[in-house]
């Protein structure tokens, strides 16, 4: 009777481990945001831009992410310190979407910057950035 216990037991552990979720990509997706931001700071459009959802740049194209990024720089300063304030990962019918609200510190003041992929469930698991929205007092 006991060894059924200790059966049972281990079978709804093991059942339960087998159900957590895999954080492997959720931790891909904040490195792949912070790596973002960070190639945004060095100019380097290319590397982050490499990244981006072809919905990124259904808003604007290159060449209007390059001015408003020369423009939130020339306002706000140089990039100084990045800090991850809150993260959500939403399961949707398309895929999973993952926002990450940063409170950047600059030369010249603050900002908070939401930035928001998404892994399309037809995309086979390519977690691609799909949105990025800075706010601060400086540029209004």
């Amino acid at each position: 009777m006991k060894a059924g216990w200790i059966f049972y037991a281990i079978l709804a552990l093991f059942l339960n481990a087998c159900s957590l979720p895999d954080t492997s990509q959720d931790e891909s997706a904040e490195k792949m945001a912070t790596e973002y931001l960070m190639a945004i700071k060095q100019g380097d459009f290319n590397r982050a831009f490499s990244i981006c959802s072809d919905e990124f740049f259904q808003a604007q194209d290159r060449a209007s992410w390059e001015k408003y990024f020369a423009s939130v720089k020339s306002r706000l300063g140089e990039l100084k310190t990045i800090k991850l304030k809150r993260k959500l990962i939403d399961e949707r019918l398309t895929g999973r979407f993952y926002m990450f609200q940063f409170s950047n510190k600059y030369e010249n003041g603050y900002a908070n910057e939401m930035i928001t992929l998404i892994m399309k469930d037809e995309a086979g698991g390519v977690v691609k950035l799909f949105g990025h929205k800075i706010e601060s007092s400086k540029l209004n």
